[in-house]
């Protein structure tokens, strides 16, 4: 397991290196600049009454932010796949068996204090809200999102 974080740090090492000679920025400028930064980010954080950091915990806290950031995006993907897929199923069905189905849906969501307030006329609106949303999401194909 040694061995292979040797690795990735020599890639890391190696890239960090190309990226520099491509550039033309000597490691001089580039540490600078990461101290200015640095500094930046402090003065930020001074403001808002709290301790500066090291250039290692801002790394830190950027790689968590990323890994955050990625989940939420990977969370919210599911989810509007999952209701794609239902909302597929549901173009194959006629008006009233959706309908249906999307009423046994909402029954199982809400407790029953929620539906004695929401009554008769609330429930067969939303209901009819979830319809017509699924049949928009039926009928739009899919964004072209990259993946990373």
């Amino acid at each position: 397991m040694k061995n292979f974080y040797f690795i990735i740090f020599e890639i890391r090492k190696s890239i960090h290196e190309k990226i520099i000679f491509l550039f033309d920025v000597s490691s001089e400028k580039l540490e600078k600049a990461q101290h200015q930064q640095m500094g930046w980010i402090n003065k930020g954080l001074m403001e808002k009454g709290e301790e500066s950091i090291t250039l290692g915990e801002a790394r830190r806290r950027a790689k968590e932010q990323h890994i955050k950031r990625a989940f939420e995006y990977r969370k919210s993907r599911h989810a509007m796949n999952k209701k794609r897929k239902l909302a597929r199923r549901m173009a194959k069905l006629d008006e009233q068996t959706a309908k249906q189905a999307l009423l046994q849906k909402i029954i199982q969501r809400y407790s029953l204090v929620e539906l004695n307030e929401m009554g008769p006329k609330g429930l067969r609106n939303q209901v009819n809200i979830e319809y017509h949303y699924l049949r928009k999401v039926a009928s739009t194909p899919p964004p072209d999102i990259p993946v990373h």
